[in-house]
């Protein structure tokens, strides 16, 4: 004879609060003391209690899904799989799946998700847009600006001027005067990347350094054999390599060592969002981004646009990015 199911009403029992609040608290809607929500959840682990999603969705009229939007171009850079990693992780917590947008996004196209992440999202992406019409609250990780700017509802970004200001001021600390930034701008063309070459540039006019950028792509086999670098880098003064795109700074390395320049002598080799292989290399000076944590914050800040909780619009920092010193 199978056990019964344990309910809402055998929790509230068990911790002495009511049927609502306990609903509250395990659907993730409301605001509850620490204390208070992890006794709920740990009667409900005590007691076997399993949530019922799809009676839930009926209730509540929501789908029980949060989508998420990354950019095509990038999906190969180990970022944005533990962003997403990271927001399927907040999503749970929400008791939510989470859905990836991959295919080519038609404006008319329908979405079956409560809210949405549109991560990097390029001036007047498709995808904002189709959100927008379809009625879908929407975050964007990173600014936008376009076609559907007015219909989102809030945006989340790290401080990366101040990271990478704070980055290269390491650079500079070590003697370094002559920059070249690998740029991604041609390929990404988000604001993340406008703003990067923003910054590189303002920094070197503010600091009296010099600074040129090189355009790469994100896929480093397409220039792992391009000799423009190591010969920037042996034919003129440049004495630190800064690097934009994740990934970009360990190409980089290969290129210059195969060169005979040393990483740390000769120069030195900076990341503004550092792989993992980049931040386990200590002569590297990195930002680390903390695409993990970054995601599963954005996958709370969705739950509280869904929850219409009134402080959930607007701009949103998030501030969980690192920088680490070379050596």
């Amino acid at each position: 004879m199978s056990t019964p199911r344990a309910t809402i009403i055998d929790i509230a029992e068990e911790v002495g609060l009511s049927k609502s609040t306990v609903a509250n608290v395990l659907s993730g809607t409301g605001r509850f003391s620490p204390a208070t929500s992890a006794r709920v959840h740990a009667a409900a682990e005590k007691l076997g209690y399993v949530t019922n999603r799809a009676a839930r969705s009926l209730r509540s009229g929501r789908v029980g899904t949060y989508g998420i939007h990354l950019p095509s171009v990038a999906r190969r850079l180990p970022f944005y799989t533990e962003f997403a990693l990271g927001a399927a992780d907040g999503a749970d917590a929400a008791q939510s799946d989470l859905t990836l947008f991959t295919s080519e996004i038609d404006p008319a196209r329908t979405f079956a998700v409560d809210g949405a992440m549109v991560v990097d999202p390029e001036p007047n992406a498709p995808i904002v847009l189709a959100l927008a019409r379809a009625g879908i609250p929407i975050l964007s990780v990173g600014a936008y600006h376009g076609v559907g700017e007015a219909d989102v509802a809030a945006t989340l970004d790290a401080r990366h001027d101040d990271l990478q200001r704070e980055a290269l001021e390491v650079l500079r600390a070590r003697g370094r005067r002559h920059f070249v930034l690998l740029s991604l701008r041609r390929e990404l063309g988000s604001a993340w990347t406008e703003s990067t070459d923003r910054t590189f540039r303002d920094w070197c006019t503010e600091t009296g350094s010099t600074g040129e950028v090189l355009d790469v792509t994100t896929d480093p086999t397409r220039w792992a054999s391009d000799a423009r670098l190591a010969g920037i880098v042996a034919g003129g003064r440049t004495d630190a390599v800064v690097c934009a795109g994740q990934g970009t700074a360990h190409t980089s390395r290969i290129i210059l060592e195969a060169a005979g320049i040393r990483i740390g002598e000769d120069i030195d080799l900076a990341s503004f969002a550092a792989a993992p292989d980049e931040l386990l290399d200590p002569r590297l000076t990195v930002i680390d981004l903390a695409p993990t944590a970054y995601g599963q914050r954005a996958a709370e800040i969705l739950t509280a646009i869904i929850a219409g909780e009134a402080d959930a619009a607007g701009h949103h920092w998030f501030d969980g990015a690192r920088v680490r010193a070379g050596v």
